[in-house]
């Protein structure tokens, strides 16, 4: 029922919006709960929404415009600009802050030099960390590596309209 009710309805920027926040509280309550690797796993993906709903924000999309004609024209933009940064299946965070950076500076809006500086620090910090892939693994995770990922992914949530508007 569920995958029906996906397949007919296309993903929207808004939803993205939504599943970064939701994910986000996702992760803080499996962080608390003591599953640090779910945590993660979950605070990162809230990463990636948050990521994703800027880009799609600085190309101008409105959040009710479905999300799946702007991956191509993003994935052509950033294999001229950008070829050496692996999409990753479009779930890499690098490559949806480069994009993010040079697409803003492409159209005159560039971001702050102190902004933008801690975005590239806090999410190379984070692509160390995080990947999508954790999904598959059920590992330990020490204390440590949890609240550097918290604290990273707390100050993209925090900064989110600022890396758009």
């Amino acid at each position: 029922m569920l995958r029906r009710q996906l397949d007919a309805t296309p993903e929207t920027v808004a939803d993205f919006e939504l599943a970064g926040e939701s994910r986000y509280w996702d992760g803080c309550q499996l962080i608390t709960q003591g599953h640090g690797l779910g945590g993660i796993y979950l605070l990162g993906y809230a990463a990636e929404m948050i990521l994703k709903h800027a880009c799609f924000r600085t190309d101008r999309a409105r959040p009710a415009d479905p999300v799946a004609g702007f991956f191509g024209p993003i994935r052509a933009w950033m294999n001229v600009r950008y070829p050496s940064v692996d999409r990753e299946t479009y779930h890499s965070l690098l490559f949806w802050t480069h994009y993010l950076r040079g697409k803003r500076r492409d159209i005159g809006t560039p971001l702050s030099n102190g902004l933008d500086s801690e975005l590239m620090r806090r999410t190379r910090r984070l692509y160390s960390t995080w990947s999508v892939d954790l999904r598959y693994r059920d590992w330990t995770v020490q204390a440590t590596e949890v609240q550097l990922v918290y604290n990273d992914v707390t100050w993209l949530r925090d900064t989110r309209i600022r890396l758009w508007s």
